[in-house]
């Protein structure tokens, strides 16, 4: 391995680190690592002192201090240290690191960076296990040297870029840890090489802003970078810092210097790409409406047409005229650019076509032309304006097609001709049905005239005589003697006879009857004489007033004719009875209970009565009796009938008072012979005995007896028994009537005589 300083400007060391089970030697080799895959003959030069420790190992091996190793590792344990030079190493371009193993087992590790900011990357694997071939090369153990050992040494490369390392972070060192060992315990022997890291701290980049990497020829792109030391920015390639510009067409890289020492250089590649030279072709500059053309576009890599079409697919345009159409094509690197051509599209010649005669018959001739265009030519064997007679009866179609001789677009038309030996002729309608008395024309088309059986004349209306069915056929000629034949059946169907009754046809207002026809129908309609109308059979209809009604019945049967039937003066509806009475007295007591009864109802025959005392009458205008039983109402009832049953009830009530009568002595006579003993006012009618006060008063305005009870009078006696004497009292009574809550109060004098 070699240096060369001049082209790299690298400080490269090498270390290699053996830890062996007997003796120890140390050696340090200097150069670059180019990039073997195994490195084999890595063998200790055989002078120097024995190494008897792990500790005289990493005092000797130069720019190592793996003060935490040992010459058997087991797994899960971590062989470390630093490089004892304190340089710290940042990644550079390359792999930085390259490890050899020196080993005769398998040997796997987990290796990661020890950084200058007192933080460990994580780990990533390396297989350093140890290939036996017949490659030729000896082990130099620690003091000695042995020969005869046939190993190629596996290395790996290690990048410090392969691991998260914060910016502005060296590395001071590595960590191995074995995860696989073939002998058990994996021993930390290989090679470590330092290279293509520079020994001064980095630079620190530019701020840059790159608008794009790669554009299309004539665009524009701004290159702009920023100094975080205050450094001046200049650009080469007469780039001015922050300010668009077109670069030329191919790669060019530009480089952004800062006239501060602390600051990166930048570099960046800005790709132009060529606009490409578009053309834009169509297989027919003219064409006729209906036709299709091909555009295709070229000089590009793919098209997009506008108008809808599609590169190289067939397309048709929808209007006439000359129309632009325009292609922009694209290059793979995104560029594009433009082309049109025109397309001119003519329409089609107007092109009709005529016949003098659209039927004839055959033998008949007639003549064909075209028009709306500037040349025609038929099938069939027509000429054009020229007297043409078909050979055979049908119906045929024959096509002229008209060219414009300036465009050279051609159109059809299609006339159809219809060569007769008997003429389709046709009756006004189908098969007809009518009712019995309706009337009917018949009338034929297709021919020049007409002649009917039966009687009938085409066009004029008839009636049929009766009911069944009829078939009236028609012979129909044309002018040139065709004729033909059409037939028509007509039937007419007999009328229903309409017919009804009611449930009842005479009641008193308001009168409810029932109609029913006989008739066989699908439809009745009825008007019923009052105004009202109904539909159906049976019906139901209500009479509200008074009268005389005419009922009239309309019938359709299933064939849809008709007959109606009008009853005269059907109904009658007459009043019904209106009961009333009034009575006399309209007050009545017990000193006369008879009362007269004046019958006022209207419309009756024969009258009921019930007085409201288990008694009644039948006649007009009876009087009758009540017992003479005081302050009692009786519910007097008046059923007023006339011949058909209909009848009126009213009620009233009788009331019969009570009648005050009473007679006050004006003397008495006590002297014990059993007449005339006391005194008291006699009550023959309308006392309340719960409502009753005697007073007697002498001359002096004393009482002397007092009663509140009507059966007791005074006996002349005063307080204890003691007799009064002979002359005149006062008396004062007060007392209620039973015939209401009137109170009466009487006074006067009474002589008491013994």
């Amino acid at each position: 391995m070699t240096l060369n300083r001049n082209k790299f400007n690298f400080r490269t060391i090498i270390i290699t680190v053996f830890i062996c089970s007997t003796s120890f030697l140390y050696s340090q080799v200097v150069g670059p690592y180019t990039g073997i895959d195994y490195a084999t003959d890595y063998t200790n030069p055989d002078e120097g002192a024995p190494c008897g420790s792990i500790a005289v190992i990493n005092a000797e091996i130069g720019d190592a201090d793996f003060e935490n190793g040992a010459a058997e590792v087991p797994l899960g344990w971590s062989f470390s240290g630093t490089w004892n030079s304190g340089v710290t190493y940042y990644d550079g371009v390359g792999d930085e690191v390259l490890l050899v193993s020196l080993h005769t087992y398998t040997e796997s590790w987990h290796v990661a960076l020890r950084l200058s900011d007192g933080t460990t990357t994580a780990f990533a694997d390396y297989d350093l296990t140890l290939v036996t071939t017949n490659a030729v090369g000896s082990l130099a153990t620690c003091g000695a040297m042995v020969f005869g050992f046939n190993y190629e040494r596996p290395s790996q490369v290690l990048d410090f870029a392969d691991f998260a390392i914060p910016p502005g972070v060296g590395v001071i060192g590595i960590v191995f840890e074995p995860f696989s060992d073939g002998a058990g315990r994996p021993d930390p022997h290989g090679v470590i090489v330092l290279e293509g890291t520079p020994f001064d701290p980095p630079c620190d980049d530019l701020e840059t802003t790159v608008s794009t990497t790669e554009i299309c020829e004539g665009e524009e792109i701004t290159l702009e970078a920023i100094s975080t030391n205050g450094g001046t920015i200049s650009w080469d390639g007469g780039v001015t810092n922050g300010v668009a510009f077109v670069p030329p067409v191919g790669v060019t890289t530009y480089t952004a210097t800062s006239d501060n020492d602390d600051d990166c250089d930048f570099s960046v590649e800005i790709t132009v790409n060529e606009v490409p030279t578009v053309t834009a072709i169509v297989d027919d500059a003219e064409i006729c409406i209906g036709e299709s053309v091909v555009f295709t576009g070229g000089g590009a890599d793919s098209y997009v047409w506008d108008m809808g079409v599609t590169d190289g697919v067939g397309f048709t345009p929808e209007d006439v005229g000359t129309e632009t159409y325009t292609v922009v094509g694209e290059t793979d690197e995104g560029c594009e650019n433009t082309a049109m051509v025109d397309l001119t599209v003519h329409d089609l010649p107007a092109v009709s076509g005529t016949v003098d005669d659209t039927e004839i018959c055959l033998g008949e001739s007639v003549i064909f032309t075209g028009s709306g265009a500037d040349t025609y030519s038929w099938d069939g064997g027509v000429v054009d304006g020229i007297s043409y007679t078909p050979a055979a009866a049908g119906t045929f179609n024959y096509t002229v097609t008209g060219t414009n001789t300036s465009t050279g677009c051609v159109n059809t038309a299609t006339v159809t001709l219809t060569v007769l030996t008997d003429i389709p002729v046709t009756a006004n309608a189908s098969d007809i049905e009518l009712c019995l008395g309706e009337s009917v024309t018949l009338s034929g088309s297709g021919a020049d005239t007409y002649v009917w059986d039966g009687g009938v004349t085409n066009g004029v209306p008839f009636t049929p005589p009766s009911a069944g069915v009829y078939t009236y056929n028609m012979v129909g000629t044309i002018t040139g003697g065709c004729s033909g034949t059409d037939a028509i059946t007509i039937t007419v169907h007999g009328l229903p006879v309409a017919d009804f009754a009611a449930s009842d046809s005479t009641g008193c207002e308001p009168f409810e009857t029932t109609f029913t026809s006989s008739t066989p129908a699908v439809s009745y309609n009825w008007t019923f004489g009052d105004g009202g109308s109904g539909i159906g059979s049976p019906v139901n209809h209500t009479y509200s007033t008074v009268g005389e009604f005419d009922v009239n019945v309309t019938v359709v049967d299933i064939n849809g004719c008709v007959d109606t039937e009008t009853k005269l003066n059907f109904i009658k509806v007459i009043h019904t009875p209106v009961a009333a009475f009034s009575f006399s007295p309209e007050s009545s007591n017990i000193t006369n209970t008879e009362v007269e009864f004046i019958n006022e109802s209207d419309y009756a025959t024969t009258y009921d009565w019930w007085f409201g005392d288990g008694s009644g009458s039948n006649l007009e205008h009876p009087t009758h009796s009540y017992p003479v039983v005081g302050n009692k109402s009786y519910t007097i009832t008046l059923r007023a009938e006339n011949n058909f049953g209909c009848f009126d009830e009213v009620t009233d009530k009788v009331y019969i008072e009570d009648a005050l009568f009473y007679f006050i002595p004006n003397a008495f006579t006590p002297d014990g012979d059993s007449f005339n003993e006391s005194f008291k006012p006699i009550f023959d009618l309308g006392l309340d005995v719960y409502d009753y006060h005697l007073v007697i008063y002498n001359r002096w305005g004393e009482i002397v007896f007092e009663s509140y009870n009507v059966a007791v009078g005074w006996d002349g006696t005063y307080g204890n028994g003691e007799i009064v004497e002979d002359g005149v009292y006062t008396y004062f009574i007060k007392f209620g009537e039973t015939m209401s809550d009137k109170k009466h109060e009487v006074s006067g004098h009474v002589t008491l005589l013994r």
